[in-house]
């Protein structure tokens, strides 16, 4: 059995699953649970914070950079 992974689609389902987690985190943040991780999640990452353009922004950081870490890694497989 030779298959191979799709590092594309390997990379589009990273970016799904870590945008899942990161609204799952601003929800229970919001909330008032984890705070320790919601201040952790606020430090690691540059736009994210407990309102909607600091989620839309941590969403869309970390999708970019799963993604482009994807497709380089697929420009190195197929060179």
């Amino acid at each position: 059995m030779n298959t191979r992974i799709d590092p594309i689609a390997f990379g589009y389902t990273g970016a799904i699953i870590s945008s899942i987690g990161m609204f799952i985190m601003w929800v229970l943040g919001g909330m008032g649970y984890y705070t320790e991780a919601v201040i952790m999640m606020e430090r690691w990452h540059i736009f994210f914070s407990l309102n909607l353009t600091g989620l839309i922004g941590g969403i869309l950081k970390r999708q970019s950079s799963v993604l482009l870490h994807c497709i380089y890694l697929d420009y190195c497989i197929t060179s």
